[in-house]
Parts: structure tokens; sequence; C-alpha cells
């Protein structure tokens, strides 16, 4: 068995898309990323979608500009880990979905309604949708669309497996 980190955090320096998101899903977080061991170069490693991409960055380098609120220790095979690194390097350079986080907006006002919607703009991905693509590639129980899914969908599936 090796362990996936799955994790919670918010930037070190206000940011107002940060205080939105935040605000919008009533958390004290507002990114979600996997982390992992990598015994070949003896470093944690972070993926996620931040900034203009999805990418690969050290542990070390993450915790300069995030502060981790929540993480989240899944056991999972050894012969998963392989999966999981497919995974990270298929996507690896994907393009930040900017125009996704809007339609995420729109998703959550609407759910404020009770109307359930799909969001407008699916191109690039997003923290979630990283996650939760890599939850169902595990398959580990997830009831959320990866294009709308927010960070109360993430921490609440993950919260119902890790206890």
């Amino acid at each position: 068995m090796t362990k996936l980190i799955i994790g919670f955090s918010k930037p070190k320096k206000w940011n107002p898309v940060s205080a939105l998101i935040r605000a919008i899903n009533g958390t004290d977080f507002s990114h979600t990323y996997i982390k992992m061991y990598s015994s070949s170069i003896e470093r944690d490693l972070v993926y996620q979608a931040r900034g203009t991409q999805v990418s690969f960055v050290g542990n070390k380098r993450f915790e300069q500009y995030a502060t981790v609120v929540k993480e989240f220790e899944l056991d999972v095979w050894e012969q998963n880990k392989k999966l999981i690194l497919q995974f990270c390097v298929d996507n690896e350079g994907v393009s930040y979905g900017n125009m996704q986080l809007v339609g995420m907006l729109y998703v959550s006002f609407m759910r404020m309604f009770k109307r359930k919607v799909k969001n407008p703009f699916t191109k690039g991905m997003v923290c979630t949708e990283v996650v939760v693509l890599l939850l169902q590639l595990l398959k580990i129980p997830i009831d959320a669309d990866p294009d709308t899914a927010d960070l109360n969908d993430v921490y609440n599936a993950l919260q119902t497996k890790v206890l």
C-alpha cells in the first residue's frame, strides 16, 4: 500500500478569487490538490490545477504560497499508484479552466434555487475536476460531475470515505 493525500488549502496572501470561492462554498479553503511521495526522488509531489495549467510542484514550494487547511490520507494499492501517475502525466499541462470556474459559479448560484444545471464551460481543468476524476479512476464513490463539482462535494466524499 502507498499513501495518497487529497488536500485542501488557501493562499497565504489574500486573493479575491480565493475569497469569493470560500464565501460561496462556506469553507475555510479555496483549493484542492493531490499529494504523493516519490521514493525515486525522495520528495512529496503536489499535483494541482492552478494558475495557468495542471502541473506538479514540490511540496516545499507549494507550502511557500499555500496554507494547508485539511488533508485526507488514503491507502491505495501499488498497482493503483501507476494509474494515478499515468493520470497525472496524461493531464500535465492542460490549461486552467478559467471559464469553467465562471460556469461553476453559475451552477452554484442555480443550486441556491434547487435547480440542477450543467456547467456551460468545460474547456480546461480546475482543481476540483482533477481530484474528482482521480477519485472516480480509483473507484472511490463521489456523486459529482467533474465539470460542476465544488469543494464541498470533494470534501464530503472524502470525509465519508475516511471516517
